[in-house]
């Protein structure tokens, strides 16, 4: 009986002592009712980061869990005192207040007891995600924060190789590889200081040096259709064109220091069929365009058109070559020139159903199921390459290189300037089949392969790029930076047992 009077002596003496009182007998071990379930824990310094320091809870919380790995995840799980509700309010509010975006929920505008769980999903433009769960644990509410960061783009200077795939694209650098959260269109154009990626149907964003990421205007157009990438336009950005087919109108628009500049032109004669468009430039800034069964060349400020015997097979190529333009058709490739107000026409080479590659100065090569041609200025050669059916890919590049893949068995043979070629490798075959291939400004060509990691084919050796491809990958394409990275990973030192 004495220790019960004792002890209801201390309760009433303790409703007269305020929070911190109540604290003190807590910690003793007295439990006045308002105790907390659990006993404070740290917090980890990552949660001091400027985008999660504001989801912290103020100081009459308690922080029953904290946690946070080196992939940017975290849990921090608190007890508060007050009402689901309120709880539930303090953390939204706080998240929304430092830029999470909120996703989903189970409350806001539903009707039901305050105090009911509830459930938040915000997320970050960058990626980030975050879940908030609140439930009632007397005498306050439970907040579960679960976390699941995206990586801080690396910066990027100088040589690099980038890597896309459906979903995700890697950069390899100074021996390193690193993921580039957010770069899913992969690089359209680089520069010294950055590269341009495609990001949405009509827009595009610029990759910083230092890892940040600056979107760019949408295409400043309306209606059906799609944008094409067709390199550097008349003013040196991304030149694109946007045909909406239920209007027959063709815009063409120009990326230049981060704004776009476009012009609109309809009537044309003959009127634009509805069909793959594809566009070329020459050195003199004329620009040709194809569509179906018509050619049109705009000179100066004025468009020309004509209809043609056979139509192109625009997804195939459509390359400017000094000033003319050449083509494929489903008999050979044709060389299309325009002098005096008049189109002029010859046939280049004569094959069955061409693909078109631009090699630069050296040419254009023409491919099908059974043979390669260069076709220069003058004359057209054969080269001693294997036509598409012993291969899926094949890629050229500004200098001259020429890279076709073959499949039985799995290779890579790479034509030099010089007219020499190399086998990859010089014996056996590739572990897996070539998807797409790129050359850097070096020569070296890149391979994308089907289910397995890249390989480069440089200098007589196949490297192989290992740690990059996971189950599902579908890859996509590559693209450089300055030169391209050395093609080489510097492998972490293996840890002792002691």
């Amino acid at each position: 009986m004495m220790a019960t009077r004792f002890i209801r002596g201390v309760l009433l003496v303790a409703t007269g002592l305020g929070v911190a009182g109540c604290d003190r007998l807590c910690e003793l071990g007295i439990d006045t009712g308002s105790c907390a379930p659990c006993e404070a824990a740290s917090i980890p310094e990552a949660w001091k980061q400027a985008h999660l320091e504001p989801l912290l809870p103020g100081d009459d919380a308690v922080v029953c869990e904290a946690s946070f790995d080196d992939k940017g995840s975290g849990t921090l799980n608190y007890w508060a005192p007050g009402s689901v509700h309120d709880a539930n309010m303090a953390a939204v509010s706080a998240a929304q207040d430092s830029g999470w975006d909120r996703l989903e929920d189970n409350w806001y505008g539903t009707s039901g007891d305050f105090d009911t769980p509830k459930w938040s999903t915000l997320g970050l433009k960058r990626g980030d995600a975050l879940r908030i769960d609140v439930h009632a644990e007397k005498p306050g509410a439970r907040v579960v924060m679960k976390v699941a960061g995206f990586p801080e783009p690396p910066e990027l200077r100088g040589d690099a190789t980038v890597f896309t795939y459906k979903g995700a694209s890697f950069a390899m650098q100074d021996g390193q590889l690193a993921v580039l959260p957010g770069v899913t269109g992969g690089v359209v154009q680089s520069f010294e200081d950055g590269f341009l990626f495609g990001h949405a149907h009509k827009a595009y964003k610029r990759y910083e040096p230092d890892g940040s990421i600056t979107d760019l205007g949408e295409f400043p157009h309306e209606g059906s259709g799609s944008l094409a990438d067709y390199g550097p336009g008349p003013d040196g950005g991304p030149w694109l064109v946007f045909r909406p087919g239920s209007e027959q109108k063709v815009v063409f628009g120009s990326l230049v220091d981060g704004a776009w500049s476009s012009e609109s032109f309809t009537d044309f004669d003959p009127p634009l069929p509805t069909s793959n468009l594809d566009v070329a430039r020459t050195d003199s800034g004329r620009v040709w365009m194809t569509i179906y069964d018509a050619l049109y060349v705009k000179d100066g400020d004025t468009w020309t058109g004509v209809k043609l015997p056979q139509k192109t097979s625009a997804i195939y190529g459509f390359i400017a070559q000094g000033e003319s333009v050449l083509y494929p058709t489903n008999k050979g490739v044709v060389r299309a020139s325009f002098e005096g107000g008049e189109f002029k026409w010859e046939t280049a080479v004569k094959m069955s159903n061409p693909k078109l590659r631009d090699a630069g100065a050296l040419g254009v090569v023409a491919r099908n199921d059974r043979k390669s041609v260069l076709i220069g200025p003058d004359e057209a050669t054969p080269l001693e390459l294997p036509g598409a059916k012993e291969g899926p890919s094949i890629a050229t590049s500004d200098a001259g290189v020429i890279a076709v893949a073959t499949t039985s068995p799995s290779t890579v043979l790479v034509r030099g300037v010089d007219g020499t070629i190399t086998r990859y490798p010089a014996d056996g075959a590739l572990p897996d089949t070539v998807s797409r291939m790129e050359i850097d400004p070096n020569g070296r060509v890149w391979a994308l392969m089907k289910a397995s990691n890249p390989v480069v084919a440089v200098e007589g050796r196949v490297e192989v790029i290992s740690g990059l491809v996971a189950d599902g990958a579908q890859p996509y394409r590559i693209s450089f930076m300055g030169n391209g990275a050395e093609p080489r990973l510097e492998m972490p030192a293996e840890q002792g047992d002691g």
